[in-house]
């Protein structure tokens, strides 16, 4: 019962392709998040609000990975190493978990300049080119794949601007 809950959400026909409608609207997506947490948040940011919301990021970054896990996991039978989550864009998760909970300024201040650039850039270059990652017929995969690398757009836009980095290049 609970494997079916988890694992039996298909796409029913073909799964989505780039640039199509469903593409189309997890860019808008990224796109409207981005710019209202840097209309609401990043203006009026202190640094006690640039870690709750960096912390509420990694947060739920940690939990759609937990489904994913559990999803393959299920799905397969036993535990699938491929997508144990020391991959390339599964760092941001850790980083952006642990950073706002670390005191020391200047360590945070690095892993917030590494979650603004590298995150920015991984999750930007798999919103332009989802190619791999919209090759699977779970509709839950699709949305954690989209709400993962968006989130990580989202998270190194504010950053940026919240935070002020690149004003000296």
């Amino acid at each position: 019962m609970i494997k079916r809950l988890i694992t039996d959400w298909k796409w029913i026909i073909n799964p989505p392709e780039n640039y199509g409608w469903y593409h189309l609207m997890w860019l808008a997506i990224m796109i409207a998040a981005t710019i209202l947490s840097c209309v609401f948040l990043a203006k009026k940011h202190n640094k006690k609000t640039d870690d709750k919301f960096i912390f509420s990021i990694g947060f739920m970054l940690i939990v759609i990975e937990i489904y994913k896990q559990i999803f393959y996991t299920l799905d397969a039978g036993r535990y699938q190493w491929y997508s144990f989550p020391f991959q390339f864009c599964s760092v941001p998760m850790f980083v952006a978990f642990i950073a706002p909970l670390i005191k020391k300024e200047s360590i945070k201040e690095a892993m917030y300049k590494f979650l603004a650039t590298f995150g920015l850039i991984a999750g930007i270059s798999v919103m332009l080119y989802p190619d791999s990652t919209l090759n699977t017929p779970y509709i839950t995969i699709l949305v954690h794949t989209m709400l993962w690398h968006s989130s990580m757009v989202v998270m190194g836009v504010y950053l940026i601007v919240a935070r002020g980095y690149g004003k000296n290049i």
